[in-house]
Protein backbone atom coordinates (compact mmCIF):
# COMPACT_ATOMS: atom_id res chain seq x y z
CA UNK A 1 0.00 0.00 0.00
CA UNK A 2 3.12 2.35 0.27
CA UNK A 3 2.54 5.61 1.60
CA UNK A 4 -0.97 5.54 2.43
CA UNK A 5 -2.76 4.78 5.66
CA UNK A 6 -6.75 4.46 6.82
CA UNK A 7 -7.02 6.00 10.56
CA UNK A 8 -9.57 3.24 11.80
CA UNK A 9 -11.32 5.85 13.95
CA UNK A 10 -15.16 5.41 13.69
CA UNK A 11 -18.04 5.83 16.20
CA UNK A 12 -18.94 2.24 15.66
CA UNK A 13 -15.13 1.13 16.40
CA UNK A 14 -15.36 -0.79 19.98
CA UNK A 15 -11.37 -0.28 21.01
CA UNK A 16 -11.04 3.12 19.11
CA UNK A 17 -6.62 3.47 18.57
CA UNK A 18 -5.63 4.95 21.90
CA UNK A 19 -2.62 6.45 20.27
CA UNK A 20 -4.91 8.19 17.79
CA UNK A 21 -6.83 9.66 21.01
CA UNK A 22 -3.25 10.83 22.61
CA UNK A 23 -2.24 12.34 19.30
CA UNK A 24 -5.45 14.19 18.96
CA UNK A 25 -5.74 15.33 22.37
CA UNK A 26 -1.57 16.62 22.03
CA UNK A 27 -3.58 18.90 19.52
CA UNK A 28 -4.99 21.08 22.26
CA UNK A 29 -2.08 22.13 23.56
CA UNK A 30 -0.62 24.55 21.00
CA UNK A 31 -3.09 27.19 19.93
CA UNK A 32 -2.50 26.91 16.25
CA UNK A 33 -3.88 23.21 16.05
CA UNK A 34 -6.35 23.40 19.03
CA UNK A 35 -9.20 23.84 16.94
CA UNK A 36 -8.03 20.64 14.90
CA UNK A 37 -7.60 18.55 18.39
CA UNK A 38 -11.22 19.57 19.09
CA UNK A 39 -12.57 18.78 16.07
CA UNK A 40 -11.28 15.07 16.07
CA UNK A 41 -12.04 14.23 19.00
CA UNK A 42 -15.24 15.05 18.80
CA UNK A 43 -15.97 12.54 16.66
CA UNK A 44 -15.06 9.96 19.15
CA UNK A 45 -17.51 7.73 21.25
CA UNK A 46 -17.86 9.73 23.99
CA UNK A 47 -16.62 6.19 26.65
CA UNK A 48 -13.48 6.41 24.33
CA UNK A 49 -13.09 9.78 24.94
CA UNK A 50 -13.38 9.03 28.99
CA UNK A 51 -10.14 6.99 28.94
CA UNK A 52 -7.89 10.62 28.51
CA UNK A 53 -9.09 11.43 32.19
CA UNK A 54 -10.87 14.61 32.55
CA UNK A 55 -12.10 16.18 28.97
CA UNK A 56 -12.68 19.29 28.22
CA UNK A 57 -17.09 19.85 29.17
CA UNK A 58 -17.31 21.27 25.44
CA UNK A 59 -15.62 18.61 23.52
CA UNK A 60 -17.70 16.28 25.26
CA UNK A 61 -20.80 17.89 24.67
CA UNK A 62 -19.72 17.54 20.88
CA UNK A 63 -18.73 13.84 21.08
CA UNK A 64 -22.51 13.37 22.35
CA UNK A 65 -24.31 15.17 19.96
CA UNK A 66 -22.54 13.98 16.93
CA UNK A 67 -23.68 10.50 18.19
CA UNK A 68 -27.06 11.64 18.40
CA UNK A 69 -26.92 12.11 14.76
CA UNK A 70 -24.56 9.21 13.77
CA UNK A 71 -27.80 7.88 11.40
CA UNK A 72 -27.00 11.00 9.47
CA UNK A 73 -23.35 12.85 10.64
CA UNK A 74 -20.94 9.96 10.89
CA UNK A 75 -17.48 10.55 11.85
CA UNK A 76 -15.23 11.49 8.69
CA UNK A 77 -12.71 8.14 7.76
CA UNK A 78 -8.92 9.83 8.03
CA UNK A 79 -6.13 9.30 5.35
CA UNK A 80 -2.54 10.09 5.85
CA UNK A 81 0.55 10.20 3.08
CA UNK A 82 3.99 10.37 4.24
CA UNK A 83 5.27 12.51 1.17
CA UNK A 84 7.02 10.66 -0.70
CA UNK A 85 6.75 11.20 -4.51
CA UNK A 86 3.41 8.58 -6.06
CA UNK A 87 1.36 8.15 -9.18
CA UNK A 88 -1.60 10.22 -8.28
CA UNK A 89 -3.90 7.17 -10.26
CA UNK A 90 -2.61 5.14 -7.23
CA UNK A 91 -2.94 7.45 -4.88
CA UNK A 92 -6.56 8.12 -5.66
CA UNK A 93 -7.46 4.44 -6.13
CA UNK A 94 -6.25 3.27 -2.72
CA UNK A 95 -8.21 6.41 -1.48
CA UNK A 96 -11.30 4.76 -2.95
CA UNK A 97 -10.91 1.98 -2.05
CA UNK A 98 -10.48 2.58 1.38
CA UNK A 99 -13.60 5.06 1.66
CA UNK A 100 -15.91 2.88 -0.24
CA UNK A 101 -16.56 5.94 -2.70
CA UNK A 102 -15.87 6.33 -6.50
CA UNK A 103 -14.23 9.43 -7.97
CA UNK A 104 -15.24 10.50 -10.80
CA UNK A 105 -12.03 11.13 -13.11
CA UNK A 106 -11.67 9.62 -16.44
CA UNK A 107 -10.92 13.30 -17.59
CA UNK A 108 -7.76 13.53 -15.09
CA UNK A 109 -3.99 13.16 -16.92
CA UNK A 110 -2.44 9.92 -16.43
CA UNK A 111 1.16 9.50 -15.19
CA UNK A 112 1.20 12.40 -13.28
CA UNK A 113 3.41 12.42 -10.24
CA UNK A 114 2.35 13.95 -6.50
CA UNK A 115 4.31 14.21 -3.71
CA UNK A 116 2.29 15.10 -0.67
CA UNK A 117 2.77 15.11 3.22
CA UNK A 118 -0.94 14.30 5.17
CA UNK A 119 -1.94 13.42 8.32
CA UNK A 120 -5.30 12.33 9.53
CA UNK A 121 -6.83 14.12 7.18
CA UNK A 122 -10.43 13.63 6.03
CA UNK A 123 -11.44 12.73 2.61
CA UNK A 124 -12.43 16.26 1.59
CA UNK A 125 -8.86 18.04 2.81
CA UNK A 126 -7.01 14.73 0.96
CA UNK A 127 -9.05 15.50 -2.38
CA UNK A 128 -8.06 19.20 -2.03
CA UNK A 129 -4.55 19.10 -1.04
CA UNK A 130 -4.22 16.25 -4.09
CA UNK A 131 -6.16 18.60 -6.41
CA UNK A 132 -2.85 21.51 -5.50
CA UNK A 133 -0.96 19.49 -6.02
CA UNK A 134 -2.08 17.35 -9.54
CA UNK A 135 -4.23 20.40 -10.76
CA UNK A 136 -7.49 19.16 -10.09
CA UNK A 137 -10.60 20.29 -8.03
CA UNK A 138 -14.11 19.05 -6.67
CA UNK A 139 -16.73 19.52 -8.96
CA UNK A 140 -19.74 17.84 -7.31
CA UNK A 141 -20.62 15.11 -4.94
CA UNK A 142 -23.42 12.78 -5.56
CA UNK A 143 -24.35 9.42 -3.86
CA UNK A 144 -21.11 7.58 -3.43
CA UNK A 145 -19.66 9.70 -6.09
CA UNK A 146 -17.36 12.66 -6.06
CA UNK A 147 -16.39 14.34 -9.64
CA UNK A 148 -13.05 15.41 -9.98
CA UNK A 149 -12.39 17.91 -12.99
CA UNK A 150 -8.93 18.93 -14.22
CA UNK A 151 -8.05 22.57 -13.57
CA UNK A 152 -6.13 24.49 -11.50
CA UNK A 153 -8.02 25.29 -7.92
CA UNK A 154 -8.46 28.48 -6.72
CA UNK A 155 -6.66 29.54 -3.96
CA UNK A 156 -9.49 30.38 -1.71
CA UNK A 157 -9.57 30.27 2.44
CA UNK A 158 -10.80 26.66 3.40
CA UNK A 159 -11.99 25.43 6.75
CA UNK A 160 -12.66 21.52 7.69
CA UNK A 161 -14.59 20.21 10.16
CA UNK A 162 -15.21 16.81 10.66
CA UNK A 163 -16.80 15.62 7.09
CA UNK A 164 -17.58 19.25 6.37
CA UNK A 165 -15.57 22.00 4.38
CA UNK A 166 -16.25 25.28 4.39
CA UNK A 167 -14.87 27.99 1.33
CA UNK A 168 -14.55 31.19 1.37
CA UNK A 169 -16.04 31.50 -1.74
CA UNK A 170 -15.92 35.73 -3.15
CA UNK A 171 -15.84 38.57 -1.30
CA UNK A 172 -17.43 41.80 -3.15
CA UNK A 173 -17.54 45.61 -2.54
CA UNK A 174 -20.31 47.03 -4.55
CA UNK A 175 -20.63 51.26 -4.95
CA UNK A 176 -23.75 52.10 -6.05
CA UNK A 177 -24.29 56.01 -7.33
CA UNK A 178 -27.74 57.63 -6.75
CA UNK A 179 -28.97 61.17 -7.10
CA UNK A 180 -29.21 61.76 -3.83
CA UNK A 181 -26.46 59.88 -2.16
CA UNK A 182 -23.50 57.04 -2.78
CA UNK A 183 -23.74 53.65 -0.89
CA UNK A 184 -21.41 51.03 -0.63
CA UNK A 185 -21.78 46.95 -0.06
CA UNK A 186 -19.86 44.52 0.87
CA UNK A 187 -20.97 40.80 0.98
CA UNK A 188 -18.88 37.70 1.49
CA UNK A 189 -20.18 34.25 -0.36
CA UNK A 190 -19.29 30.88 1.45
CA UNK A 191 -19.16 27.53 -0.61
CA UNK A 192 -20.31 24.05 2.09
CA UNK A 193 -19.73 20.95 0.58
CA UNK A 194 -19.95 17.61 2.93
CA UNK A 195 -18.93 13.82 2.81
CA UNK A 196 -21.42 11.17 0.69
CA UNK A 197 -22.29 9.94 4.04
CA UNK A 198 -23.61 12.94 5.20
CA UNK A 199 -27.30 13.89 4.78
CA UNK A 200 -28.88 16.95 6.21
CA UNK A 201 -32.00 17.87 5.55
CA UNK A 202 -33.44 19.71 2.59
CA UNK A 203 -33.88 22.78 3.10
CA UNK A 204 -32.34 26.61 3.13
CA UNK A 205 -29.02 26.74 5.02
CA UNK A 206 -28.50 29.98 7.91
CA UNK A 207 -25.36 31.16 8.40
CA UNK A 208 -23.85 33.45 11.31
CA UNK A 209 -21.18 35.87 10.84
CA UNK A 210 -19.92 35.86 14.36
CA UNK A 211 -16.80 38.14 14.05
CA UNK A 212 -15.22 40.27 11.27
CA UNK A 213 -12.32 42.92 11.66
CA UNK A 214 -9.90 44.20 9.15
CA UNK A 215 -6.14 44.53 9.51
CA UNK A 216 -6.48 47.53 12.11
CA UNK A 217 -8.81 45.21 15.00
CA UNK A 218 -12.50 47.43 13.58
CA UNK A 219 -15.23 45.57 13.14
CA UNK A 220 -17.49 45.23 10.24
CA UNK A 221 -20.42 43.93 11.54
CA UNK A 222 -23.63 46.29 10.97
CA UNK A 223 -25.68 46.35 14.07
CA UNK A 224 -28.36 44.42 12.46
CA UNK A 225 -27.06 42.49 9.34
CA UNK A 226 -29.47 41.10 7.02
CA UNK A 227 -29.65 37.44 7.12
CA UNK A 228 -27.76 35.09 5.38
CA UNK A 229 -29.37 33.81 1.61
CA UNK A 230 -28.89 30.50 0.85
CA UNK A 231 -28.46 28.58 -2.36
CA UNK A 232 -28.45 24.76 -3.08
CA UNK A 233 -27.46 24.21 -6.82
CA UNK A 234 -28.41 21.60 -8.72
CA UNK A 235 -26.72 17.96 -9.87
CA UNK A 236 -24.48 17.33 -10.13
CA UNK A 237 -24.10 19.16 -6.51
CA UNK A 238 -25.50 17.43 -4.53
CA UNK A 239 -23.68 17.80 -1.09
CA UNK A 240 -22.75 21.10 -1.82
CA UNK A 241 -24.23 24.81 -0.87
CA UNK A 242 -24.20 27.85 -1.47
CA UNK A 243 -24.37 31.07 1.60
CA UNK A 244 -24.18 34.55 0.88
CA UNK A 245 -23.43 37.08 4.17
CA UNK A 246 -24.91 40.39 3.36
CA UNK A 247 -25.21 43.76 5.24
CA UNK A 248 -21.40 43.72 6.68
CA UNK A 249 -19.46 47.33 6.42
CA UNK A 250 -17.18 47.50 4.32
CA UNK A 251 -13.61 48.13 4.63
CA UNK A 252 -11.79 50.75 5.28
CA UNK A 253 -9.50 51.90 2.40
CA UNK A 254 -6.47 50.98 3.98
CA UNK A 255 -7.67 47.90 5.09
CA UNK A 256 -5.13 45.35 3.46
CA UNK A 257 -7.16 41.69 4.62
CA UNK A 258 -9.87 40.48 7.65
CA UNK A 259 -10.54 37.78 9.71
CA UNK A 260 -14.09 36.47 9.87
CA UNK A 261 -15.67 33.59 12.38
CA UNK A 262 -19.16 32.53 12.39
CA UNK A 263 -21.19 29.09 11.86
CA UNK A 264 -23.43 27.79 9.09
CA UNK A 265 -26.42 25.79 10.41
CA UNK A 266 -27.08 22.52 9.23
CA UNK A 267 -30.27 20.84 9.72
CA UNK A 268 -30.41 16.54 10.52
CA UNK A 269 -33.26 14.62 11.52
CA UNK A 270 -33.66 13.66 15.43
CA UNK A 271 -34.43 10.12 14.72
CA UNK A 272 -34.17 8.05 11.67
CA UNK A 273 -36.35 5.01 10.98
CA UNK A 274 -34.95 2.11 8.29
CA UNK A 275 -36.24 -0.49 6.27
CA UNK A 276 -34.31 -2.60 3.74
CA UNK A 277 -35.68 -4.92 0.97
CA UNK A 278 -34.81 -7.51 -0.89
CA UNK A 279 -38.32 -7.67 -2.92
CA UNK A 280 -41.94 -5.97 -2.39
CA UNK A 281 -43.02 -5.90 1.65
CA UNK A 282 -43.54 -4.61 3.90
CA UNK A 283 -41.40 -3.27 7.33
CA UNK A 284 -43.07 -2.19 10.93
CA UNK A 285 -41.20 0.50 12.70
CA UNK A 286 -42.20 2.71 15.60
CA UNK A 287 -44.88 5.15 14.16
CA UNK A 288 -44.70 4.29 10.32
CA UNK A 289 -45.55 1.34 8.42
CA UNK A 290 -42.95 1.38 5.60
CA UNK A 291 -43.79 -0.71 2.13
CA UNK A 292 -42.35 -1.90 -1.05
CA UNK A 293 -44.93 -1.63 -3.24
CA UNK A 294 -43.46 -2.87 -6.50
CA UNK A 295 -39.42 -3.28 -7.78
CA UNK A 296 -38.82 -3.80 -11.26
CA UNK A 297 -36.66 -2.93 -14.21
CA UNK A 298 -37.96 -0.12 -16.21
CA UNK A 299 -38.59 -0.50 -20.25
CA UNK A 300 -36.34 2.32 -21.18
CA UNK A 301 -33.27 0.82 -18.86
CA UNK A 302 -33.06 1.34 -14.99
CA UNK A 303 -34.90 0.57 -11.98
CA UNK A 304 -37.93 1.61 -11.09
CA UNK A 305 -39.75 1.14 -7.40
CA UNK A 306 -43.21 2.37 -5.31
CA UNK A 307 -43.16 2.82 -1.60
CA UNK A 308 -46.07 4.37 0.64
CA UNK A 309 -45.44 5.31 4.22
CA UNK A 310 -47.92 4.79 6.46
CA UNK A 311 -48.00 6.83 9.60
CA UNK A 312 -49.68 7.00 13.29
CA UNK A 313 -49.91 10.54 13.44
CA UNK A 314 -51.76 12.16 10.34
CA UNK A 315 -50.26 15.55 10.87
CA UNK A 316 -46.87 13.75 10.11
CA UNK A 317 -47.76 12.33 6.81
CA UNK A 318 -49.16 15.82 6.06
CA UNK A 319 -45.85 17.17 7.13
CA UNK A 320 -43.53 14.17 5.19
CA UNK A 321 -41.96 15.08 2.33
CA UNK A 322 -39.43 12.53 1.38
CA UNK A 323 -35.98 13.48 -0.52
CA UNK A 324 -33.40 11.42 -2.63
CA UNK A 325 -31.15 11.07 0.14
CA UNK A 326 -34.04 8.52 1.70
CA UNK A 327 -33.93 6.10 -0.41
CA UNK A 328 -30.88 3.74 -1.41
CA UNK A 329 -30.66 1.27 -4.16
CA UNK A 330 -27.75 -0.66 -2.98
CA UNK A 331 -25.73 -3.52 -4.56
CA UNK A 332 -22.52 -5.42 -4.05
CA UNK A 333 -20.94 -2.66 -5.52
CA UNK A 334 -21.51 0.46 -2.95
CA UNK A 335 -20.38 2.90 -5.58
CA UNK A 336 -23.42 2.75 -7.57
CA UNK A 337 -24.05 6.12 -8.83
CA UNK A 338 -25.94 8.99 -8.63
CA UNK A 339 -29.20 8.98 -6.39
CA UNK A 340 -32.42 7.90 -7.56
CA UNK A 341 -34.67 10.64 -8.36
CA UNK A 342 -38.13 10.29 -6.60
CA UNK A 343 -41.58 11.69 -8.19
CA UNK A 344 -43.70 14.20 -6.36
CA UNK A 345 -45.40 12.35 -3.16
CA UNK A 346 -48.57 12.11 -3.30
CA UNK A 347 -50.64 12.23 0.28
CA UNK A 348 -53.80 10.22 1.26
CA UNK A 349 -54.82 10.82 4.82
CA UNK A 350 -51.77 8.83 6.91
CA UNK A 351 -50.25 8.22 3.94
CA UNK A 352 -47.51 9.36 1.70
CA UNK A 353 -47.07 7.53 -1.85
CA UNK A 354 -44.13 8.48 -4.29
CA UNK A 355 -41.68 6.79 -6.52
CA UNK A 356 -38.70 6.00 -7.44
CA UNK A 357 -36.30 5.80 -10.70
CA UNK A 358 -32.94 5.08 -11.32
CA UNK A 359 -32.30 5.13 -15.00
CA UNK A 360 -28.56 4.30 -13.94
CA UNK A 361 -28.93 1.23 -12.43
CA UNK A 362 -29.62 -2.09 -14.35
CA UNK A 363 -32.23 -3.73 -12.27
CA UNK A 364 -29.64 -6.96 -11.95
CA UNK A 365 -27.34 -5.23 -10.15
CA UNK A 366 -29.64 -3.98 -7.18
CA UNK A 367 -29.40 -5.79 -3.82
CA UNK A 368 -31.58 -4.47 -2.36
CA UNK A 369 -33.70 -0.98 -1.14
CA UNK A 370 -33.08 0.74 1.71
CA UNK A 371 -36.11 3.28 2.58
CA UNK A 372 -35.01 6.05 5.22
CA UNK A 373 -37.65 7.64 7.07
CA UNK A 374 -36.54 10.69 9.40
CA UNK A 375 -38.22 12.45 11.96
CA UNK A 376 -37.61 16.10 13.73
CA UNK A 377 -35.15 18.12 13.83
CA UNK A 378 -31.86 19.02 15.32
CA UNK A 379 -29.35 21.94 13.95
CA UNK A 380 -25.60 21.47 13.68
CA UNK A 381 -23.26 24.45 13.89
CA UNK A 382 -20.83 24.26 11.94
CA UNK A 383 -18.17 26.74 12.61
CA UNK A 384 -15.57 28.64 10.67
CA UNK A 385 -12.97 30.71 11.17
CA UNK A 386 -10.48 32.68 8.00
CA UNK A 387 -7.65 34.72 9.32
CA UNK A 388 -6.00 37.41 7.13
CA UNK A 389 -8.03 37.44 3.94
CA UNK A 390 -6.74 39.85 1.00
CA UNK A 391 -8.85 42.18 0.44
CA UNK A 392 -6.62 43.57 -2.35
Amino acid sequence: MGAFVLAALTLQAAEPDDAAIRRFAALLARPATRARGIDRLSHLDPQALRRLGEVDPAIMKAAEENVSLRHSYGPPRLFSLDGREEDLEDILGRLERASGLAFHRTALPRGMKVSLRLEDATILESLSELGRAGSFLILGVEGARIYLQPGVPAARPRAFHGPVMIELERISRRTRLGFDATTRDFWLRLALWWEPRVLPLDGPLACVVTRAVDDQGRSLLSDAPPAAQARVDAYPRAGHAMATVEGLRPPAADALSMTVEGYVELRFPARVELAAFEKPGVVERPGVRIELKSFAAAEAGGTLAEIRLRFDDRARAAEHRPAAADVALEGEDSTMGPRPALTAPEVKEHEVEFGVRAPSRRFEDVARVVVRVPEGVVVKRVPFRFDEVDLK
